[in-house]
């Protein structure tokens, strides 16, 4: 009398083929995540970019600071939406703000302020060597 059964070898086949599988879903699913956190992180210092040119134009200098758990005077001014943009996986670590200029420079209220600006943000994609640093400056 015949049995109908799978042999061990045949088990072994099948539960190593799902193992392969898995892994490279894994894989290609940790590295989707990076792109879009990555990609976030981008389209949020575009935003934060296109806010400072604006605040430019009203006041004749970018802002001296910027708090970037705030965003002040950012959102204080409605150049910028709250929440203000955050890190997607860090919401804790804050992209990071630097003026760029030689002297500072009065704005058009009379406070101080700066010519330019550098954004910055650390991405996670291992490409150009691995966490490099993206950075946005002022046109």
């Amino acid at each position: 009398m015949k049995k109908n059964a799978f042999t061990m070898i045949e088990l072994l086949v099948v539960v190593t083929i799902i193992a392969v599988l898995s892994a490279v879903g894994m894989v290609v699913f940790t590295n989707a995540g990076k792109s879009s956190r990555d990609a976030k992180r981008k389209a949020d210092l575009e935003a934060i970019r296109q806010a400072l040119v604006l605040y430019r134009d009203d006041n004749g200098c970018y802002p001296a600071s910027l708090d970037m758990t705030t965003g002040s005077p950012l959102t204080d001014g409605g150049y910028i939406g709250q929440p203000f943009p955050k890190d997607p996986q860090s919401p804790d670590k804050n992209y990071v703000y630097s003026t760029t200029s030689y002297s500072s420079i009065n704005c058009k209220d009379g406070s101080e302020g700066s010519s330019g600006f550098s954004l910055s943000a650390t991405m996670e994609k291992e490409q150009e060597g691995g966490g490099f640093t993206y950075e946005i400056s002022s046109p």
